[in-house]
């Protein structure tokens, strides 16, 4: 740089950072102005492009429709009781609701021999309305040692939301089901 009047003609070089910032336009001033360096974070970096951007809210919005997912989906059901792997499923037909109950066995391990053998016995269930709380059916079914049984009733209502309460000897499961 040159600045010839008030060095009576000789070259000036400036090798402070701050002496050439006072001759930069306002623009690299601001660029060098330690208030307004952007704190680094986390979320900044996982934000700082525009295709970390889009990764970054398609990962948030999938976890969300996962979780929203399970939580629909784990309403009905499938619970375990005494070994055993229970199904229910609903129909609504008519006035009626026809209730379908499958008990499956687990499958042991193998491992060890002194495992809890699935539970057989008489399992007492009811069907209770969620709005009003009261038991409008329930019944006795027997478990058998088959792999597999299906046990089939008709409930005399029709409702969008029906609890389920089993209970096998000491052990209860509750049940959340639609009927379709």
């Amino acid at each position: 740089m040159m600045d010839d009047e008030s060095n009576n003609g000789r070259i000036t070089y400036y090798y402070s950072r701050e002496e050439r910032l006072k001759r930069a336009p306002q623009a690299v001033k601001d660029l060098n102005n330690p208030s307004n360096i952007p704190r680094p974070g986390i979320f900044r970096a996982l934000t700082a492009n525009r295709p970390l951007k889009f990764l970054f809210f398609s990962i948030i919005i999938l976890s969300i429709v996962i979780f929203i997912m399970s939580i629909l989906l784990s309403a009905g059901g499938t619970r375990a009781l005494g070994k055993n792997t229970i199904t229910i499923s609903a129909i609504g037909a008519g006035e009626s609701s026809y209730i379908t109950i499958k008990k499956t066995i687990q499958k042991s391990s193998g491992k060890n021999s002194g495992e809890e053998s699935a539970y057989t016995g008489m399992v007492n269930f009811a069907v209770i309305l969620p709005d009003d709380e009261r038991i409008v059916f329930s019944d006795q079914i027997y478990f058998s040692t088959e792999n597999e049984e299906i046990f089939n009733f008709e409930a005399p209502f029709r409702e969008k939301k029906i609890l389920i309460f089993m209970e096998a000897g000491d052990k209860q499961v509750r049940f959340t089901v639609h009927p379709k």
